[in-house]
């Protein structure tokens, strides 16, 4: 690790992906048209946070995953 790196907790990065998903969530249910954009942010941001947080124990992904496919739903 260099001494520039910034280093951030497992909870810090699963708040912050949660309330994006979130985020997507409320703005694909704001505006029907923008459901398929939406739910492709929120697998992205799902993805960043499977990569980041590969060497956990990942408690927190199936909760994520149906955070993301609430976006689907009519």
């Amino acid at each position: 690790m260099r001494s520039d790196d910034v280093v951030f907790t497992y909870e810090t990065v699963t708040n912050e992906t949660e309330r994006l998903i979130a985020g997507y969530a409320a703005s694909a249910r704001e505006s029907p048209a923008k459901k398929a954009a939406c739910y492709a942010a929120a697998c992205g941001a799902f993805e960043l946070w499977l990569g980041l947080t590969k060497n956990q124990n990942n408690p927190d992904s199936a909760r994520l995953v149906h955070l993301t496919t609430e976006i689907l739903k009519p």
